[in-house]
């Protein structure tokens, strides 16, 4: 059972208001590689926290929209965890749905290249 540090200053946590993260509709990818993509809305909540080591985005997958081409990272881990709805995550070892409440782990440097 943890407790709370007599030492430790209390430091209220910053909250991160959704409403005022920017929604971006999209991708920068190149027109030829853009249109799977075109629809998804993503907010980059983990640069609006300031967090310059790992990437936090909150996605919404329109039916049929892909998350990205599929990728893998060789400076960060990924990890997915599904809201809402279901997505089918593509990756090296096949297809998988996934459901709320489930989700994914992709280390660094895997070469296990994936996408929903």
């Amino acid at each position: 059972m943890g407790s709370r540090s007599s030492h430790r200053q209390d430091v209220a946590m910053p909250k991160i208001d959704l409403t005022k993260v920017p929604e971006r509709k999209g991708t920068g990818y190149p027109a030829e590689f853009a249109a799977p993509c075109a629809e998804r809305v993503r907010q980059r909540l983990g640069d609006a926290a300031g967090l310059g080591d790992f990437g936090v985005n909150l996605m919404r997958l329109p039916p049929g929209n892909w998350s990205s081409q599929r990728h893998w990272h060789s400076d960060e881990d990924e990890f997915v965890y599904v809201l809402a709805g279901e997505v089918v995550l593509i990756e090296d070892g096949g297809e998988t749905v996934l459901r709320a409440g489930d989700c994914a782990a992709f280390p660094k440097n895997s070469g296990n290249g994936h996408h929903m």
